[in-house]
């Protein structure tokens, strides 16, 4: 049974959670503001672990898009090396996160990975059936 699990899947798909979690998270801390005070002088408490609650929450839903698409790409081209699947998940991230310039935040995490890989992987699988087929002269 150990013969037959996908280690090269697995390492791959932690390329998704941590580029896509990661920015996020980097982008909501980052763009978290001064402490407001109150009339003592003390800083109200911030919201930064309730923002961080909502980002891990988001990122976890678009694991499960993203999962959604290429659990069943994998299962049909096993063969498909590292050097490939690598640059395949971080255009998946970039693209996925990429959506929240244009979208609302709730359809940029529900809808925007799955979209966003089945056209990432449906694109290389395209060009890698064009690449096998021999060129007629």
């Amino acid at each position: 049974m150990l013969g037959d699990t996908d280690y090269k899947a697995g390492l791959a798909l932690l390329v998704f959670p941590v580029v896509y979690g990661g920015f996020l998270i980097r982008m909501s801390v980052a763009s978290e503001p001064a402490p407001k005070l109150d009339p003592t002088g003390h800083p109200y408490p911030p919201l930064v672990g309730e923002v961080l609650g909502y980002v891990v929450v988001g990122s976890l839903i678009a694991l499960l898009g993203h999962l959604l698409v290429f659990v069943p790409f994998r299962a049909r081209h096993r063969g498909w090396p590292m050097r490939v699947l690598l640059p395949l998940q971080l255009i998946a991230a970039a693209g996925s996160l990429y959506t929240f310039k244009f979208a609302e935040p709730v359809a940029a995490v529900l809808v925007a990975p799955v979209v966003v890989t089945m056209a990432v992987y449906g694109l290389a699988l395209l060009i890698a059936r064009r690449n096998e087929q021999p060129l007629s002269s």
